[in-house]
């Protein structure tokens, strides 16, 4: 038996918005939340056209084979960057004329996989076994605004097509539940002076794996108490006159260093410079409301905190990036604010509550 996806109201007249112009085809994504009981289906954003696009072809009508799985891969991955803990890109959708019908699905499988194959790049954590791996591939008619939804695994490459069933609800996911928390972040990542290219990606990741796995391992206290994994969220928790539930309030608690007893062997690193991420980090879950699971919650909220803070990472250091790959020596790297010293650079950005410092000493570089 396949999949049920249950899809909010709004959902389907999006897509029948799009469904009146039969000549154009609509390729988008789908936003939701899997659970092993039932998907949710939130929302349908369309892939927006190329600006080159808009401004040369405002008459043209786009079809199945203008469709640039590039585009709409980088637009998935941009998307998940704003999403907050919970919510992921469940599937992408085609709205297209009947013809070619099985053209569609071939391009709808090509998308599943690119576009977990790029967002899946970027993490920095794992699903864990027991999680749904299926994501849908919806196919929407133009002229008769039937819906084939199937669905494709995405563990496995050679997987085929799946029927699965495609649902609407009123008000999915009016009570839906939220936990909210905030992270205090100050790591400190080392530079190798051994490394001839400033790496700031490869370093930055390191770092954050590090700090990563913390998370991972840390203890989540849910309104003051530490919770069972297996019991149920709402367990214990009384309703509004309104019926709605006040968001949960979180604390992490992290493993400062290891244990007395546990020994290691020091190493001494020569270093280049470093980058220190210091500030506090504001994030929130939200989780169905048929009776989840603690552990399920506290999943959502974990992942939450560590996209944030590595999203937010990302997006400062871009520019870097870039500059970066035109002088690998980091002769090119220019920024507003930059403070030049007789051997060093330093950058300084700020981003909400998140304080970024990169310094890099510049002695034994060619000039």
């Amino acid at each position: 038996m396949g999949r049920s996806y249950f899809v909010e109201e709004p959902v389907g007249q999006y897509l029948s918005d799009f469904s009146t112009k039969p000549k154009t085809c609509v390729t988008g994504l789908l936003i939701g939340q899997c659970s092993l009981q039932r998907d949710y289906v939130i929302l349908a954003i369309r892939t927006p056209p190329r600006e080159e696009q808009n401004e040369s072809n405002k008459n043209h009508h786009p079809q199945l084979a203008d469709i640039d799985e590039e585009w709409v891969t980088a637009h998935a991955s941009q998307l998940s960057r704003m999403l907050p803990g919970g919510l992921l890109v469940l599937g992408v959708f085609i709205i297209a004329a009947p013809e070619v019908a099985k053209d569609v699905q071939n391009a709808l499988r090509k998308l599943v996989f690119s576009i977990e194959k790029s967002v899946a790049k970027k993490r920095l954590w794992n699903f864990a076994d027991e999680e749904i791996s299926d994501r849908v591939a919806l196919h929407v008619c133009s002229a008769t605004k039937k819906i084939i939804c199937r669905t494709y695994d995405i563990k496995d490459p050679k997987s085929s097509a799946r029927p699965a069933d495609w649902k609407y609800q009123s008000g999915l996911s009016t009570f839906w539940l939220s936990l909210e928390c905030t992270v205090n972040v100050n790591i400190h990542i080392p530079l190798s002076a051994t490394t001839i290219n400033y790496e700031l990606e490869k370093n930055t990741r390191n770092g954050l794996t590090r700090w990563a796995k913390q998370i991972e391992e840390g203890i989540f206290l849910i309104n003051g108490q530490v919770k069972e994994d297996d019991a149920e969220l709402l367990e214990g928790q009384k309703k509004s006159s309104r019926g709605n539930i006040q968001p949960f309030d979180v604390k992490v608690l992290t493993q400062l260093s290891q244990s007395s007893g546990h020994r290691s062997t020091a190493m001494v690193q020569v270093c280049s410079g470093s980058i220190n991420l210091k500030g506090a980090v504001k994030c929130r879950a939200y989780i169905h409301n048929n009776k989840p699971k603690v552990k399920d919650a506290i999943q959502a909220l974990k992942r939450d905190i560590i996209n944030t803070l590595c999203d937010r990472c990302e997006i400062l250091f871009e520019d870097l990036l870039i500059n970066e790959a035109s002088d690998k020596k980091g002769r090119s790297l220019e920024k507003e604010g930059k403070s030049s010293f007789s051997n060093a650079i330093c950058f300084l950005f700020s981003w909400s509550s998140l304080l970024i410092i990169i310094r890099i000493q510049l002695e034994g570089l060619e000039s």
